[in-house]
Protein backbone atom coordinates (compact mmCIF):
# COMPACT_ATOMS: atom_id res chain seq x y z
CA UNK A 1 0.00 0.00 0.00
CA UNK A 2 1.48 3.29 -0.62
CA UNK A 3 1.94 5.75 1.80
CA UNK A 4 -0.12 9.33 1.20
CA UNK A 5 0.72 12.37 2.76
CA UNK A 6 -1.89 15.68 3.05
CA UNK A 7 -0.23 18.69 4.21
CA UNK A 8 -1.67 21.68 5.11
CA UNK A 9 0.03 24.72 3.96
CA UNK A 10 0.75 27.93 6.37
CA UNK A 11 0.75 25.38 9.57
CA UNK A 12 2.86 23.48 11.22
CA UNK A 13 0.28 21.63 13.16
CA UNK A 14 -2.28 20.53 10.92
CA UNK A 15 -4.08 18.71 13.03
CA UNK A 16 -4.57 21.70 15.11
CA UNK A 17 -6.73 23.23 12.48
CA UNK A 18 -9.07 20.67 12.35
CA UNK A 19 -9.70 20.84 16.24
CA UNK A 20 -10.31 24.73 15.80
CA UNK A 21 -13.13 24.73 13.23
CA UNK A 22 -13.66 26.92 10.17
CA UNK A 23 -12.82 30.67 11.11
CA UNK A 24 -15.75 32.58 11.25
CA UNK A 25 -15.44 36.76 10.97
CA UNK A 26 -16.34 39.25 13.78
CA UNK A 27 -18.37 41.36 11.73
CA UNK A 28 -20.48 38.81 10.12
CA UNK A 29 -23.58 37.74 12.02
CA UNK A 30 -24.70 34.54 12.04
CA UNK A 31 -28.62 33.75 10.50
CA UNK A 32 -30.73 34.99 13.48
CA UNK A 33 -28.59 37.96 14.84
CA UNK A 34 -27.00 38.34 18.02
CA UNK A 35 -28.32 35.57 20.84
CA UNK A 36 -30.17 37.38 23.78
CA UNK A 37 -28.69 35.81 26.79
CA UNK A 38 -31.21 34.30 28.66
CA UNK A 39 -33.74 34.08 26.16
CA UNK A 40 -36.09 31.31 26.59
CA UNK A 41 -36.12 28.43 23.60
CA UNK A 42 -39.31 27.14 24.97
CA UNK A 43 -41.72 29.50 23.47
CA UNK A 44 -41.14 27.77 20.19
CA UNK A 45 -42.80 24.94 21.66
CA UNK A 46 -46.37 27.47 22.39
CA UNK A 47 -46.41 29.32 19.31
CA UNK A 48 -48.82 28.99 16.90
CA UNK A 49 -46.55 29.60 14.20
CA UNK A 50 -44.74 25.94 14.68
CA UNK A 51 -46.94 23.75 12.53
CA UNK A 52 -46.76 26.62 9.73
CA UNK A 53 -43.80 26.90 6.67
CA UNK A 54 -41.23 29.04 8.02
CA UNK A 55 -41.31 30.68 4.51
CA UNK A 56 -44.74 32.04 4.88
CA UNK A 57 -43.23 34.54 7.42
CA UNK A 58 -40.36 35.86 5.03
CA UNK A 59 -42.11 36.37 2.23
CA UNK A 60 -42.56 39.67 1.02
CA UNK A 61 -45.89 39.22 -0.71
CA UNK A 62 -48.67 41.31 0.87
CA UNK A 63 -51.00 38.16 0.94
CA UNK A 64 -48.21 36.01 3.10
CA UNK A 65 -47.78 38.92 5.51
CA UNK A 66 -51.95 39.02 5.88
CA UNK A 67 -51.51 35.45 6.38
CA UNK A 68 -49.05 35.53 9.02
CA UNK A 69 -50.42 38.66 10.99
CA UNK A 70 -53.11 36.22 11.32
CA UNK A 71 -51.29 33.56 12.49
CA UNK A 72 -49.49 36.00 14.97
CA UNK A 73 -52.77 37.37 16.25
CA UNK A 74 -53.40 34.10 17.98
CA UNK A 75 -50.29 33.11 19.37
CA UNK A 76 -50.29 32.53 22.81
CA UNK A 77 -46.16 33.78 23.28
CA UNK A 78 -46.47 36.67 20.39
CA UNK A 79 -45.01 39.54 23.22
CA UNK A 80 -42.05 37.22 23.53
CA UNK A 81 -41.59 36.45 20.26
CA UNK A 82 -41.75 40.29 19.26
CA UNK A 83 -39.06 41.04 22.30
CA UNK A 84 -36.82 38.41 20.81
CA UNK A 85 -37.20 39.80 17.43
CA UNK A 86 -36.56 43.17 18.49
CA UNK A 87 -33.33 42.38 21.29
CA UNK A 88 -32.27 40.21 18.27
CA UNK A 89 -32.56 42.70 15.63
CA UNK A 90 -34.01 40.52 12.87
CA UNK A 91 -33.95 42.47 9.61
CA UNK A 92 -36.45 40.10 7.81
CA UNK A 93 -39.96 38.55 8.17
CA UNK A 94 -42.47 38.41 10.67
CA UNK A 95 -42.20 38.37 14.33
CA UNK A 96 -44.70 39.25 16.83
CA UNK A 97 -47.25 40.04 14.56
CA UNK A 98 -44.83 42.86 13.31
CA UNK A 99 -42.88 43.33 9.84
CA UNK A 100 -39.20 44.43 9.88
CA UNK A 101 -40.33 48.04 8.86
CA UNK A 102 -42.73 48.00 11.82
CA UNK A 103 -40.48 46.52 14.55
CA UNK A 104 -38.36 49.28 13.45
CA UNK A 105 -40.20 52.20 14.02
CA UNK A 106 -41.56 50.06 17.26
CA UNK A 107 -37.94 50.35 18.32
CA UNK A 108 -37.53 53.93 17.23
CA UNK A 109 -40.47 55.13 19.17
CA UNK A 110 -39.76 53.51 22.57
CA UNK A 111 -36.44 55.11 21.82
CA UNK A 112 -37.61 58.87 21.87
CA UNK A 113 -40.02 58.56 24.62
Amino acid sequence: MRRVSTTVRGSSRPHLRLAKGPWVSPHRLPPGGRQVLGADLAVIDHAACAGEEPELFFNGDPGAVALAKRICARCLVREACLARAIDNGERFGVFGGLTADERQDLKDRRAAA
